[in-house]
């Protein structure tokens, strides 16, 4: 995928409706061996060429060596990532989009590098709308819930995904729902629903207070598996 003019004839055809790429290992190459993005003609390059992906708006930042990892004090918040500023073609500086799997990583979220590393496919779905005012839904909030045979009414630490999505979002408006209370995080642009989404009446109770932000974007993430049945009340008309 990284070779330059390589012949794909007879690999990749009309037929070819997808390419897996093994995430963990083509990011580490693209870091140690392409300067963070693969060469234009190369299959990737061609490929980010022919679907208009600039991958300049969103570089893989160089991997950070956990001895130098600085951690906060408990009392203290985290600091933010700062994207690397970037030059364009025309001379322009713009800031790059911080990196998700990063930011998972650094909130404990399970979905960056320490487990499931859905946040490489989040932050290529989700990166246009950075810098938009959206809002955002998050369903399901910390691992550990009833899904586990743990109560409902179990005690909350933490919303790792939430702090992840409110700095990746700087104008967002995150929402969260869990049927577990997180009431007691606070943030100017979150606001939580306790709702059991095993529950449809509860589901559409709640969709009866969201629907009032679907004239705006909202993007819909589940932490765990929901029926279409149950999750489609949410966004009815």
């Amino acid at each position: 995928m990284l070779k330059r003019n390589f012949d794909t004839t007879g690999i990749i055809t009309d037929n070819t409706y997808s390419i897996h790429l093994y995430g963990r290992r083509m990011r580490a190459r693209l870091v140690e061996k392409e300067g963070g993005k693969p060469h234009p003609k190369s299959v990737l390059g061609k490929l980010l060429t022919k679907h208009n992906i600039d991958p300049d708006a969103s570089p893989i930042p160089p991997k950070i060596k956990p001895v130098e990892a600085v951690i906060a004090a408990p009392e203290s918040k985290p600091e933010k990532i700062k994207a690397p500023a970037i030059v364009t073609a025309t001379g322009r500086v713009k800031t790059a989009i911080p990196n998700l799997t990063d930011l998972a990583d650094k909130f404990g979220s399970d979905k960056g590098s320490s487990k499931h590393r859905y946040t490489e496919l989040y932050h290529m779905l989700f990166q246009p709308f950075v810098t938009r005012k959206i809002n955002f839904l998050e369903m399901g909030l910390q691992i550990g819930g009833p899904e586990y045979g743990n109560s409902e009414d179990r005690q909350t630490t933490d919303c790792p995904s939430i702090r992840m999505w409110l700095e990746y979002f700087p104008k967002a408006k995150i929402h969260g729902l869990d049927v577990s209370d997180f009431s007691w995080f606070k943030d100017d642009r979150f606001e939580f629903f306790r709702c059991d989404m095993d529950d449809r009446n509860a589901i559409s109770n709640t969709a009866d207070t969201l629907r009032q932000w679907t004239s705006s974007l909202m993007m819909r993430l589940m932490h765990h598996i929901i029926s279409k049945t149950r999750s489609w009340n949410l966004f009815q008309a």
